[in-house]
């Protein structure tokens, strides 16, 4: 399983635009070997969106992105709507399984250094609602809390 985190800056002003464009990427449900998407906002830095995208494997990521992924970027005109991005790969050898993301609110990421993969669910709290990451790599000061936007969430069909 791929897992792509992709953090961006949004000034303000662009914070409308970028929500909307979030919104078009709806159609990656199709997809072949795609699992699911959601994201939001950093709770601490209002500047901050995070998007998170699950894949099946990398053979299946990569097709999409030499295929499809500039169309859907042409399409929505995002690039237009942050000044700053940084994207990361994590692989996972057996594969887990997404949570329904409507039932998400927040989702809460954190480093941890002793992990056997890259990165880990490591809770599902289906009574607050939240999903809670942790990644082995980028050091994190503390732990982000994302208020996730059920308008970014896209299913698997």
């Amino acid at each position: 399983m791929i897992l792509k985190r992709i953090k961006c800056h949004v000034p303000v002003n662009l914070k409308e635009s970028f929500q909307e464009a979030q919104t078009y990427w709806s159609d990656l449900s199709e997809m072949d070997g795609f699992s699911g998407q959601f994201g939001g906002w950093d709770s601490s830095d209002l500047e901050t969106a995070y998007i998170f995208s699950f894949w099946e494997d990398l053979s299946s990521y990569q097709k999409f992105m030499r295929n499809m992924h500039d169309r859907f970027v042409q399409n929505n005109g995002q690039e237009r709507t942050y000044d700053g991005i940084w994207v990361t790969l994590y692989h996972r050898e057996s594969p887990l399984v997404i949570p329904p993301f409507a039932q998400l609110e927040t989702c809460s990421i954190s480093h941890k250094s002793d992990l056997e993969s890259r990165y880990v669910f490591s809770s599902i709290n289906n009574k607050s609602h939240t999903i809670s990451l942790a990644f082995d790599t980028t050091p994190i000061s503390g732990e982000v809390s994302i208020q996730l936007e059920k308008s970014w969430n896209v299913e698997r069909l």
